[in-house]
């Protein structure tokens, strides 16, 4: 038997959070797992949008319907995107790019673990701007 509970954290959403990116943490070698890492534990909590994942095809992918390998890794925020991709010898790069209007103004090249940071700010952020939006909202129906 196991001394922790069962179910979700104590932490709820931001332990979760903080649990994907510890589990991502473990193996910075493949843009395939933070992919799958990502859209399982954060899938529907992006925005429509944010989360974008380039993907390459062969033909055996092609003919079996597969989707292929994922290769690009971006998140769009409201004035960064985070990108990872896959590069020579099962390495990520991992880049920050700051971005004015839809111009990327800057693009920096940093390590996984500063992309991890970024993506925790860029998530605190939308749920920061979500419960707000909540709030308002009960407020404005008078709730």
């Amino acid at each position: 038997m196991s001394d922790q509970p069962e179910g979700p954290s104590e932490l709820g959403a931001l332990g979760e959070l903080y649990g994907a990116l510890y589990m991502l943490t473990a193996d910075t070698s493949d843009v395939a797992g933070y992919t799958q890492v990502l859209s399982n534990a954060f899938g529907t909590a992006f925005p429509p949008g944010m989360l974008q994942v380039t993907r390459t095809r062969s033909l055996g992918d092609r003919a079996t319907g597969r989707p292929g390998k994922a290769t690009v890794l971006t998140i769009h925020g409201e004035t960064r995107e985070l990108e990872l991709r896959a590069a020579t010898r099962g390495q990520v790069e991992a880049e920050i790019r700051h971005v004015v209007r839809g111009v990327v103004i800057s693009r920096r090249t940093v390590t996984v673990d500063v992309w991890l940071q970024a993506l925790a700010e860029e998530l605190r952020t939308q749920a920061d701007r979500a419960a707000s939006s909540r709030e308002a909202l009960r407020r404005l129906l008078g709730g």
